[in-house]
């Protein structure tokens, strides 16, 4: 399956209220999902990479998440006002960091706040099947040591 076809299936149930409906719309994901991605689907909605008793975390506070965000945004923006390197043409992420932390602030959801900003920029993103973000995900939390931040925020 697609991951963004499970992240749609996720906004469905998000918004769910019956008990039912829920039911049958969990059935219709686990019927869609192939063998081997019904674990790895469980988990993800679980907001969890591997099983409880496996110790993987990803180590990402808030702000080095916006950090992240903010080095996507200035690589998919092709806004010319903003600049995006600094007077030693280093890359400079600071505008798209502000205007994270403004729409988290306002929205007060970081998810939320990503999504608003991300619907002015034109993805031209691949259609990844789940198990390999997943793949991804793991890796990203694997990332240890020194420099390991950087590694994060760059993967």
């Amino acid at each position: 399956m697609k991951f963004l076809t499970f992240a749609q299936y996720l906004e469905k149930l998000e918004v769910t209220t019956s008990r039912l409906e829920m039911t049958a719309q969990l059935a219709q994901l686990f019927n869609e999902l192939k063998a081997e991605e019904i674990p790895t689907a469980c988990y993800l909605m679980q907001g969890r990479l591997v099983p409880s008793h496996q110790s993987l975390e990803f180590n990402m506070s808030e702000k080095l998440t916006m950090r992240a965000l903010a080095k996507l945004l200035n690589h998919l923006d092709q806004d010319e006002s903003l600049p995006s390197v600094n007077l030693f043409k280093e890359q400079d992420d600071s505008l798209y960091l502000e205007k994270i932390k403004k729409a988290n602030q306002d929205l007060g959801d970081l998810g939320l706040a990503i999504e608003q900003l991300l619907r002015d920029v034109q993805l031209s993103g691949k259609d990844l099947p789940i198990l390999e973000v997943h793949k991804s995900l793991v890796d990203i939390a694997q990332e240890e040591g020194e420099g390991s931040q950087d590694r994060k925020i760059n993967k």
